[in-house]
């Protein structure tokens, strides 16, 4: 699938990067639609996704994909690839994030206080198949503030996937059931 298209009023400009303080952050998510890209690690021969169990909010507990704001100005793989370096340690090109989808969140809770105001998030969701030796470090490599290294990096197949709608839903846009020939 094609990105959504950007268009830019004048192709030399760019945002400076700005750092918010935490009460200011937490100010503007209450306020504001969160934009974040997310990756979903997939092996499209045994139509497997592969997933982390979150340790902090939002979706804590929950079996969960890779990812994280998406910064003003930054080209949208670009994002995907620092935030999941960030998440895992691992450094893979832009270029091997396949665009999916966007997705739309909508969370009770959320790391910064006050967490029980809830967060609203857009997701650009990219593939990336990764091979065995790159997802065990992964696995090695998560970042323990966000999720359990414990408890690694483990595989789903569709029936053992969590009973969790948007993971069904991007399951199932990953993996298009098979037309049953009559």
């Amino acid at each position: 699938m094609e990105l959504p298209r950007a268009f830019k009023e004048n192709s030399c400009f760019s945002m400076k990067p700005v750092f918010l303080t935490a009460l200011v952050y937490a100010e503007a998510i209450s306020s504001f639609i969160v934009v974040c890209t997310d990756a979903v690690i997939i092996d499209r021969e045994r139509r497997t996704i592969f997933l982390a169990q979150r340790i902090v909010e939002p979706a804590k507990r929950l079996w969960w994909i890779f990812g994280g704001r998406w910064r003003a100005g930054e080209e949208p793989r670009k994002s995907m690839t620092r935030c999941f370096l960030s998440e895992t340690t691992l450094e893979v090109d832009k270029s091997r994030f396949d665009f999916l989808t966007v997705i739309e969140e909508m969370w009770c809770r959320r790391e910064q206080a006050p967490q029980d105001t809830g967060t609203h998030a857009l997701a650009y969701v990219f593939t990336v198949e990764l091979t065995l030796l790159e997802r065990c470090a992964v696995s090695d490599g998560l970042n323990s503030e966000e999720y359990d290294k414990r408890l690694g990096l483990l595989e789903f197949s569709k029936e053992g996937l969590p009973r969790n709608p948007t993971l069904r839903y991007l399951y199932d846009l990953i993996f298009p059931s098979k037309a049953i020939a009559r």
